[in-house]
């Protein structure tokens, strides 16, 4: 027999040694994933967060402050889209010199209840929305509904060849579907100075006159006891009136004193705010606040080990460990991924809206306040004209409400201004957009049936002082 001897100093292979070590390793790990609570409380977090986020992906993508936000896809225009087609199907017909214009223009002895009023430039782009936001706030409409509605229309534009110099939609047979259309009605001093507005791109003093002109051209020529100032560039949802009237009604009964309901506003301003949530303002502050915490409980769990040690053997205190540093803080990080307006949704129906509204592209005024905002807008130094507006409403706390869903979709995604394409993607109703055109369209048949609210408001006009 022959006796092999070896060095105790034989040199191991390090191919060897690590292939041991990392077996060991792997082997401790699956024992503590799979035979202790706390292991298997860890896999179950990570796979119910996956999930989670998976479903969070699906449900949150058109939130534009969620981490789940779909750029691509959330300014596709869905409805909008499916009402652009019926809105020209509106204008083709009304376009048609052979159609009756009885069918788009019903004669009525009825006072309206709203009083539209739209301004329109021909823009430098070569996007024209005009069309599509008369046939939009028109198509589909009752008849009784269309008796409601008084349309009118200003071009705007200024120049040596007439106020309407330029603009595609001027004289168009599709016109005789509203119930007023025409230039400025100035004086030639007043003229003159839009004109230079226009050729010096002051936008902002030119916006503010519009704006003003198509409010007095509503209350002087209308009696409706409600005024509507539209934007040019905007599509209106199926049976938007008998909602929009329904929120009006509302605001009344709530408020004595308002200033407007909104029927557009976006999402994007509706995020976690610094000025509001003063934590989310100091997000250091916030993170050594909370890391702090975390690591004095796990200090204070580790030394209380010995004194419960009878009552709490290892296998809790990993439990808890587990809970504290990995489940707890995996719901919290999900829940603001989410955003702020997915995470609490506005209630649908007529909510307080005093600020984060944005636009102007839809707002509905009461008469009696048209004369007081008219005469703010010609005395206050030239800015936005929505800056304007709630600048004056918050001095006077003037209460402003909005609908819930938007009954209107901003769709000028391209200036004609100047303005970057990143700005005007800021002006977009997101969930304009996931509204179901069949189920619009059931609902507005339904309030169809009912009878035109048409008293007028005839209160006396109050101001707060």
């Amino acid at each position: 027999m022959s006796i092999r001897l070896t060095s105790p100093f034989r040199r191991v292979r390090p191919s060897s040694f690590s292939s041991y070590r990392d077996t060991s390793r792997l082997t401790r790990l699956r024992f503590l994933f799979s035979h202790t609570s706390a292991g298997r409380v860890a896999i179950g977090t990570l796979i119910i967060w996956i999930l989670a986020a998976a479903v969070c992906r699906h449900a949150f993508w058109r939130d534009p402050h969620s981490w789940f936000f779909d750029g691509e896809s959330a300014f596709k225009p869905a409805y909008t889209g499916y009402r652009r087609e019926e809105s020209r199907a509106f204008i083709a017909a009304a376009d048609d010199p052979a159609t009756d214009v009885d069918v788009f223009k019903p004669q009525s002895n009825n006072e309206p209840v709203i009083c539209a009023s739209l301004v329109t430039v021909n823009r430098k782009t070569d996007d024209q929305y005009l069309s599509d936001t008369i046939g939009s706030l028109l198509a589909g409409l009752t008849i009784e509904e269309r008796s409601a509605v008084n349309v009118r229309l200003l071009f705007a534009n200024s120049s040596d060849l007439g106020p309407q110099a330029g603009h595609p939609d001027y004289n168009a047979t599709w016109l005789r579907s509203i119930d007023s259309w025409g230039p400025y009605n100035v004086t030639e001093k007043q003229l003159e100075m839009l004109e230079e507005y226009q050729q010096n791109n002051t936008y902002r003093k030119k916006w503010a006159f519009d704006y003003a002109y198509a409010l007095e051209d509503c209350y002087n020529h209308t009696n409706a006891p409600y005024i509507a100032k539209i934007e040019d560039d905007t599509i209106f949802a199926d049976g938007w009136l008998p909602k929009a009237l329904d929120a009006l009604a509302q605001a009344r009964e709530r408020q004595a004193v308002w200033l407007y309901v909104r029927l557009f506003y976006t999402e994007y301003l509706r995020g976690w705010d610094g000025d509001v949530d003063g934590w989310y303002a100091n997000p250091a502050f916030v993170f050594v606040l909370a890391m702090s915490i975390c690591f004095l409980a796990a200090v204070a769990v580790r030394r209380a080990r010995k004194t419960w040690r009878p009552h709490m053997d290892s296998e809790t205190i990993s439990l808890v460990n587990v809970l504290t540093w990995v489940s707890i803080p995996a719901v919290v990080v999900l829940l603001f991924m989410i955003g702020l307006d997915s995470l609490s949704p506005r209630h649908h129906g007529v909510v307080r809206m005093d600020t984060k509204g944005c636009c102007t592209q839809a707002l509905v005024y009461p008469r009696s306040q048209v004369p007081h905002l008219v005469a703010a807008l010609r005395e206050r130094t030239p800015a936005p004209t929505d800056w304007m507006i709630e600048e004056w409403a918050d001095e006077l706390h003037l209460a402003r409400y909005a609908v819930v869903p938007p009954l209107a979709q901003h769709v000028g995604l391209k200036s004609s201004a100047g303005m970057t394409k990143k700005y005007t993607r800021l002006t977009w109703a997101y969930e304009f957009e996931g509204q179901n055109a069949k189920a619009l369209r059931k609902e507005h048949r339904k309030r169809g049936r009912g009878a035109i609210w048409r008293a007028e408001d005839d209160r006396p006009v109050l101001m707060p002082s």
